[in-house]
């Protein structure tokens, strides 16, 4: 759910003429939602036994990557 606000945000942000999400939350519930992920980062990048590897997970954790750098660089978020 915390992904899904902050790229709600994001998406409302950059895609203004495509309407890109139907669903636009207010900043400060992103904010909220990216110190949570913050917080829980150590859990979710703790290495699997025996570890994994796979094209879908590089393909997720590149997409994540942008969309937290897209965040960050919004007006009125705060860095995390």
């Amino acid at each position: 759910l915390c992904f899904q606000v902050i790229s709600d945000l994001v998406l409302a942000a950059v895609d203004d003429d495509e309407g890109g999400s139907k669903y636009v939350p207010d900043v400060m519930s992103a904010q909220h939602c990216a110190c949570a992920v913050e917080y829980l980062l150590p859990a979710i990048l703790q290495a699997s036994d025996p570890p994994r590897k796979s094209v879908q997970s590089e393909k997720a954790a590149s997409e994540l990557s942008q969309m937290l750098n897209t965040y960050a660089d919004l007006s009125g978020t705060a860095e995390v």
